[in-house]
């Protein structure tokens, strides 16, 4: 039931249009509780902070591929998880058009994703009570 809420949260937080189209702007509504933006990979993130204790956050990604699943009206799908920025450590959901031969390639790229979006996450909010 965790997963299934973790991934229900996610999706909501990517649920707009744009997002999921892929056509979000470069910098996004940001504040160190949530937000959403363009990695320099070309990548889309979301986030929000479910935890500020453990440092817990739902996010949720999309790595603009030809390997991306789509609706049947061309909107593509998030993949959700949930990432520790203060801990360094993530879980996520990969959602892929399931082409087994770039899984492991895909699992890198989803580690860099994770290892950079917390990279800038901690210089753009160093001082704000996530980091306290």
């Amino acid at each position: 039931m965790k997963c299934l809420l973790l991934g229900l949260a996610s999706l909501l937080m990517a649920d707009t249009p744009a997002l999921a189209s892929g056509e979000a702007p470069s910098v996004g509504s940001t504040t160190w509780e949530a937000g959403w933006g363009r990695m320099s990979s070309g990548a889309l993130v979301s986030w929000q902070v479910s935890d500020v204790k453990s440092g817990r956050m739902n996010w949720a990604f999309l790595i603009p591929s030809s390997n991306n699943s789509m609706t049947d009206d061309g909107y593509r799908y998030w993949s959700p998880g949930e990432i520790n920025c203060r801990e360094g450590v993530y879980r996520a959901f990969t959602i892929f058009d399931g082409n087994i031969k770039i899984l492991d390639a895909l699992d890198k790229e989803v580690g860099k994703l994770a290892s950079d979006f917390c990279t800038i996450y901690e210089d753009g909010f160093k001082d704000s009570p996530y980091y306290q």
